[in-house]
């Protein structure tokens, strides 16, 4: 078996962050090693993380928050797996997800990705709602990914020494850290990425009232939009009204 190096970078996550590193340690595949980087949190993320007591988990405490970008160098630099993954403290991998993406590789393969289940979360903390669902599983294709940032980092396999050619996560960028990284990869080797049509994990995206994430602080009328719950204007707010009228005359 080949080990991977599983980098999961937290800020105050300490309300969510065992259930991601529980889907860690439940993987079919037992070849890895998860690195934790508390990345500044002020929270009690520290307390939780201490729980668990598993060899294969690593912590690393950073004094204050850097970003996702930092954070996850922090850990590459420590990685010492062959392969490399990704799982932010608020998102699930299914169990099979190492195992299926380390099997999928060949001798010119550098990187591979899955789809996802996402979902839309409301309600509180204690008390989530999930608002909406969709599936992300979408074939690659260079073009579109030099204009569309469509695969996600919490779904990806990359060999490890991918890095040594394109070099690390970029940390001047504060959001779509993860793209710049796979165009790159992309660019470099545009056959050694691979598509793995299976939906082998979960995303979730949150309503500001429900967790502050960057996402909602950059993108949330996108996000609205993107699961279908966004308030209509102009000739559509006409067409979904008449719409709801309708479906009242049919009652």
């Amino acid at each position: 078996m080949s080990k991977v190096s599983v980098i999961m970078p937290t800020y105050n996550r300490a309300w969510i962050i065992e259930r991601a590193i529980k889907t860690v340690l439940e993987q079919s595949y037992k070849d890895f090693e998860l690195i934790i980087v508390n990345d500044g949190s002020t929270d009690n993320t520290g307390p939780v993380l201490e729980q668990f007591n598993d060899e294969r988990i690593s912590i690393i405490k950073l004094e204050t928050n850097g970003g996702l970008s930092h954070a996850r160098n922090t850990g590459l630099k420590k990685a010492t797996g062959e392969f490399v993954a990704y799982l932010d403290s608020d998102n699930v991998w299914y169990k099979d997800f190492l195992k299926v993406s380390v099997e999928s590789f060949d001798d010119q393969t550098k990187m591979v990705y899955s789809g996802q289940n996402m979902f839309l979360v409301g309600g509180t903390k204690e008390e989530p709602i999930v608002l909406a669902r969709k599936t992300r599983n979408l074939d690659y294709n260079l073009t579109k990914l030099t204009r569309e940032n469509y695969i996600d980092v919490n779904c990806v396999v990359h060999r490890k020494t991918i890095l040594e050619d394109i070099g690390y996560f970029d940390e001047t960028l504060k959001v779509l850290e993860d793209w710049d990284l796979f165009v790159q990869t992309a660019i470099k080797y545009p056959f050694g990425i691979k598509h793995i049509d299976q939906v082998l994990g979960e995303y979730y995206y949150y309503m500001p009232e429900t967790a502050e994430t960057l996402s909602n602080k950059q993108w949330q009328k996108h996000i609205e939009w993107y699961f279908g719950i966004d308030e209509a204007e102009g000739d559509d707010l006409k067409i979904k009204t008449k719409i709801q009228n309708l479906i009242k005359e049919q009652k």
